[in-house]
């Protein structure tokens, strides 16, 4: 029997969430997910998916390593050659439906935070693997900065394959391309904006790309050097710099929203005084709320000597 006044609690069939502590590289990161009794299987899943990336990723790190350390090409004639792995179809059937398991149980943000700790890794070890070679002339570095674009590129179109045919394809491959962008500006390309700026002559498309990322993700008017030594900031560089500072829930709602960060999200913070007539109104319509007024209007019943009163308050209130 529910008594009168009280409302029923409906509880909610995802169950509580709870926090899950995955380290990858040098970050340990806290993953919020359904705390259910199935919470444990779905852990370890989770586990494997993210140690099952790393390990592709490994191997693009691997060859891109290898191709640095061989390459002798001039920028004039540089062509960016695809990266030879391939997953074998039982690795994506494997893979996909370990995605489909845990889009099922909780969501498809869970998708996207294991991407992200993934890509994050895998680029903080490309920019190790560049730092090595910071005393080369620009053009090797320009071409090192080709080839992480596009190992990074490679592997993207290799790990498609895993949602390929999924119903939720295109929304995953967007979300995790505009992933991808942000944190590979943040953890490579925004040190190597002066040294482009340098090469925007350059006919090179692989090239281009990086100058056009660069734009779009700080929107930076580049101009030649004949015109200009420096970039041009026409904006705040929060959109992008410091994401793998924030907290997975930031990220995310970063890159599904509007591009504006928590903080300018926030409301302004309102004065007391207007807090507290915010309060005085929120009263008064709750009293009115709870007012059941008749059908037949009253007359007031003022008398005169109350209304010359009233007259004389307000007169001294207006002086």
């Amino acid at each position: 029997m529910v008594h009168k006044g009280k409302r029923k609690t409906k509880k909610s069939a995802k169950g509580t969430n709870k926090k899950v502590l995955l380290q990858c590289g040098d970050f340990v990161y806290k993953l919020p997910i359904r705390n259910t009794p199935e919470t444990k299987l779905y852990e370890q899943i989770m586990i494997e998916l993210k140690e099952e990336l790393e390990e592709i990723y490994y191997i693009y790190l691997n060859e891109l390593s290898r191709r640095l350390k061989g390459t002798v090409l001039l920028l004039s004639v540089y062509e960016p050659k695809e990266f030879p792995y391939r997953m074998e179809t039982n690795k994506v059937n494997e893979l996909r439906n370990k995605v489909k398991k845990l889009m099922k149980w909780d969501s498809i943000k869970v998708i996207y935070n294991i991407f992200y700790i993934t890509i994050h890794k895998f680029l903080t070890d490309i920019k190790a693997l560049l730092s090595a070679y910071e005393n080369r002339c620009k053009e090797f570095l320009v071409l090192s900065l080709a080839e992480a674009l596009n190992a990074l590129e490679c592997s993207a179109k290799e790990l498609g394959k895993i949602t390929e045919n999924m119903p939720e394809h295109a929304e995953i491959e967007d979300s995790c391309e505009s992933i991808t962008k942000s944190v590979f500006f943040d953890r490579i390309l925004q040190y190597y904006e002066e040294m482009l700026g340098q090469y925007l002559s350059c006919k090179c498309p692989i090239v281009q790309n990086m100058i056009n990322l660069l734009r779009e993700l700080k929107k930076i008017q580049i101009v030649s050097d004949k015109d200009k030594q420096n970039y041009d900031c026409n904006c705040s560089c929060e959109t992008s710099i410091g994401l793998c500072d924030k907290s997975i829930e930031e990220i995310m709602s970063f890159i599904d929203g509007d591009g504006k960060s928590e903080e300018q999200k926030k409301p302004k913070r309102k004065s007391l005084k207007m807090q507290g007539l915010d309060e005085e109104i929120e009263r008064f319509q709750m009293l009115l709320d709870t007012f059941e007024g008749g059908a037949v209007k009253l007359k007031p019943n003022l008398s005169y000597d109350w209304i010359c009163s009233l007259k004389m308050r307000l007169k001294n209130n207006r002086n």
